[in-house]
C-alpha cells in the first residue's frame, strides 16, 4: 500500500520545487528529502526494515512540512 504513495511523492516534490522560491524553508525541506530518498524509501523494498519514527524524528522535522502539504493536497497529486 505504501509503494503507490511513495512512487507519486518524489515526482510531486520535484514539481513543487520548481514552482516555489528556492530560498524558502519549504524548498530546503524538499531538497533535503529528495537528497535522502533512497534511505527514506528503503523500508518498502526490504521487508526486514520497519520505519521507526523515533529514529527519524530529527530528520523528519523538515520532511513534516513537505508531507503536510502533500497529504492535505491530494487533488494536486492525483490530478
Amino acid at each position: 500500500m505504501s509503494r503507490p504513495i511513495i512512487d507519486s511523492l518524489a515526482p510531486w516534490l520535484t514539481e513543487q520545487l520548481a514552482l516555489i522560491s528556492q530560498k524558502t524553508k519549504l524548498a530546503e525541506a524538499i531538497r533535503y528529502t529528495l537528497s535522502r530518498w533512497d534511505g527514506l524509501t528503503r523500508f518498502i523494498d526490504d521487508g526486514r526494515i520497519e520505519p521507526r519514527l523515533a529514529s527519524l524524528e530529527v530528520e523528519a522535522i523538515p520532511l513534516s512540512a513537505v508531507l503536510n502539504v502533500y497529504v492535505t493536497s491530494p487533488e494536486k497529486v492525483h490530478g
